[in-house]
């Protein structure tokens, strides 16, 4: 084997390391072997302690959670609009219905509760009112609450019974749709709330079992049970026998019991007196046991076997490199080029292979491979530089033209290099010592020594290299930044760093230019707050002639101000997001605006007023007419109405049906009058605003694709994704994927 080509000798450095690495190796493996017996005593109890502790937690959680909403139904009691409605109906009493509802609605919104509706039934005028209003008592409970469990009869019988507050067992729950087909509510837990004052009416709060549950009790590995005063199953969740047939009685209000081959976790709630209960099979405790013990032991075995290996590899990495030092300074020749990955190594072989060659090849050498770096640990040049010399540093941005972007990559390569080449020979002929780097294809650096009694004018010199780069204005065109100063190493940062900065002051000309101060007049040329007022009103109404002016008319103000490259992309750019979210807002898709590239890749290129003057002729003309497009047909007073309620209730379960009522018209005339105007039909516009909500729902990579579902209204997130694909081509997550990729390239 390569690894053992040098002698194992007991007082080596391979027999040291290696002999260190295995003891260090034995202690961990000594510290893991008691660490697994001790845990081999523990994970028993520590199993069915977790398990109390969690079903501690999950109680707390309900508790809290039903005590939550008994605090609101109180409130109810103490509300002058729900008293109102107890006694008999009034002519006049809509206003109030419609604001008691929409109190309802607003609890009921709240996703936290899992709350499908809160009810309030009263007793005299046999009514109940929800969060779409007041409906007769029968109705209800026989076509929009229906459920096996409880009849009209059960909830009238309720008005008789004596308690605060009951949960009643979890039922499905129907409505009858007015095309006489049933759609399932789900499973939900009738909460009936009453107050010792009030007689005449209580509040029924139905709660969604299963999404509860989901969130406070998310593993869903065991059954899981809620009883009642009486042993009652309320809600059960995973599979097994009624608990209650199994255990005649329980001792304490908390605790376990261990019967028939299962541990039984119980803990009465202290507020709703319900009983939560865990059902876990012994089994499944003592597998745990068994596969963690398992799985313990193959780590082990297998982190000795890895250690034995890396310990030896280190070794062997660490021996190889400290034998050919130790050659190379017996032999006093170069160390010959390592494949060790230990920086430490490296720095001793270089500093080594730096003492042996000349030193003119040291200097050479040191700033190649620092200032290709430079971005990387630019402190690190400063560190190479002659300490006894001072330096200007110039730095040139190239810009190439449309004429050099024809050429091919490799002749694109020479090109760059040619110009880098020409740049360092001109400026050695007067700075012997000067060093030039092409950090990158379009940037170039210098660093240009002066000697002692050295006077020659710095600006003459970068005059003269400007002369030389116009011969090749067809191709490319620098901006060469320079500051008139000397520096020393220890102010490298300092000077790169600034001018850096000098670059961003170039004028946008299609000229060689060159830089050495800060341009101390700033004007002031993005839009003011009455101008983005302007912008926004004239887009929204389709206003293209006014924008596209009014755009011409501030680029040509920065013109006469000669402002900078760097002004004029931050003026673009604050345009270009306005106008964006402009079109977002109205729900149109904003990649069918610019064709095959973003604006804001384009504007990184542009390198004339002329090309700014030709993007928003061309963005603002589109967007404008989108958005006209978009408009058309929204005068009409119905669509209007129609549009609007859809944008307020697209996530609801509303139909062509509702609206119809609203507008006193018939189903048939309304359905064929939207066809006739919008050439859409209903189904179509309603899925249009969701799916446009959707793409904006989707930028938040916190949401899930079936949270997004229930938040526009579809009920099955299956429904969702189908729609989704139909109307984008791709599905959710995907569009998420995309989108992201696009915000990342901006």
């Amino acid at each position: 084997m390569k690894l053992l080509r040098f002698p194992l000798k007991r007082k080596s450095l391979f027999m040291k390391l290696m002999l260190g690495f295995i003891a260090i190796i034995a202690l961990l493996v000594s510290f893991n072997f008691l660490s697994f017996a001790f845990f081999q005593r523990n994970i028993h109890e520590s199993t069915v302690r977790s398990s109390s502790l969690h079903l501690q937690n999950t109680v707390d959680r309900y508790e809290q959670h039903l005590q939550y909403i008994q605090n609101l139904a109180i409130n109810l009691y103490f509300d002058d609009k729900i008293n109102l409605l107890k006694g008999d109906p009034q002519p006049d009493e809509y206003l109030v219905i419609q604001q008691a509802g929409d109190m309802l609605e607003a609890m009921t919104a709240n996703e936290l509760l899992s709350l499908e509706n809160m009810i309030v039934y009263y007793k005299n005028r046999s009514a109940v009112l929800d969060r779409e209003g007041i409906t007769e008592d029968q109705k209800m409970f026989m076509k929009y609450y229906i459920s096996p469990l409880y009849s009209p009869g059960f909830w009238q019988s309720q008005f008789n019974e004596h308690y605060l507050m009951r949960a009643f067992p979890a039922s499905s729950f129907f409505h009858v749709r007015s095309d006489n087909t049933s759609h399932s509510r789900g499973k939900l837990i009738p909460l009936v709330i009453k107050n010792s004052i009030q007689n005449d009416y209580y509040i029924t709060a139905f709660i969604r079992a299963d999404s509860l549950y989901k969130s406070f009790q998310p593993d869903g590995s065991n059954s899981f049970y809620i009883l009642d005063r009486q042993d009652h199953t309320v809600f059960h969740a995973g599979s097994g026998t009624e608990p209650f047939n199994l255990l005649p009685s329980r001792p304490h209000d908390s605790g376990y019991i261990e019967q028939d081959d299962h541990y039984y976790f119980y803990q009465r709630g202290e507020s709703s007196g319900l009983t939560y209960m865990h059902v876990i099979p012994i089994d499944h405790i003592n597998s745990q046991v068994t596969r963690l013990s398992f799985l313990l032991i193959c780590l082990l075995i297998l982190t000795i076997a890895i250690s034995l290996f890396i310990s030896f590899w280190l070794a062997s990495k660490i021996n190889k490199p400290i034998r050919s030092i130790v050659e190379s300074i017996q032999n006093q020749h170069a160390i010959r080029p390592s494949d060790s990955s230990i920086s430490e190594f490296t720095t001793i072989q270089d500093n080594i292979n730096r003492t042996i060659k000349a030193s003119s090849l040291l200097k050479s050498y040191g700033y190649m491979v620092k200032l290709k770096n430079i971005y990387s640990n630019i402190q690190e040049v400063g560190d190479l530089l002659e300490t006894s010399k001072p330096y200007y540093l110039v730095m040139y941005q190239l810009h190439f033209t449309d004429r050099y972007k024809e050429l091919s990559e490799e002749e694109q390569h020479k090109a760059a290099y040619f110009i880098k080449e020409m740049v360092h020979v001109h400026l050695s002929g007067i700075f012997p010592d000067a060093v030039t780097i092409q950090t990158e294809r379009d940037q170039i650096l210098s660093l240009l020594f002066v000697r002692e009694a050295f006077h020659e004018d710095i600006g003459k010199t970068l005059t003269g290299l400007k002369e030389l780069l116009e011969w090749d204005k067809d191709y490319c065109y620098a901006t060469i930044a320079y500051r008139t100063t000397l520096h020393q190493s220890s102010q490298f940062t300092h000077a790169y760093e600034v001018t850096a900065r000098l670059l961003e002051h170039r004028v946008l000309t299609g000229e060689t230019q060159m830089i050495n101060a800060m341009n101390d007049e700033y004007h002031h040329l993005l839009l003011s707050p009455a101008q983005e007022e302007e912008l926004a009103t004239n887009v929204q109404q389709g206003n293209a002639e006014h924008v596209i002016a009014m755009i011409q008319r501030r680029l040509d103000k920065m013109c006469s101000k000669r402002a900078t490259a760097y002004q004029y992309k931050q003026f673009a750019r604050e345009v270009i997001n306005k106008t964006m979210k402009i079109l977002v807002s109205n729900g149109i898709e904003i990649s069918s605006i610019v064709e095959n590239s973003s604006p804001f890749e384009r504007i990184k290129s542009f390198t004339l007023p002329e090309h700014y003057h030709h993007l928003f002729r061309l963005l603002l003309s589109d967007a404008c007419h989108k958005i006209k497009e978009k408009n058309d047909g929204s005068d009409e007073p119905v669509i209007a109405f129609v549009k609007d309620y859809i944008h307020c209730h697209y996530n609801k379960d509303i139909s062509l049906e509702n609206i119809a009522d609203r507008l006193n018209l018939s189903l048939s005339y309304l359905s064929n009058f939207i066809k006739d105007k919008t050439g859409e039909n209903f189904s179509q516009i309603l899925n249009e605003v969701r799916i446009a909500k959707a793409k904006q729902l989707l930028a938040d990579n916190e949401l899930k694709i079936h949270e997004i579902s229930h938040e526009l209204g579809y009920y099955n997130v299956n429904s969702f994704i189908r729609m989704f694909k139909k109307m984008t081509g791709l599905p959710p997550g995907e569009y998420r994927r995309m989108q992201l990729v696009k915000d990342q390239a901006l």
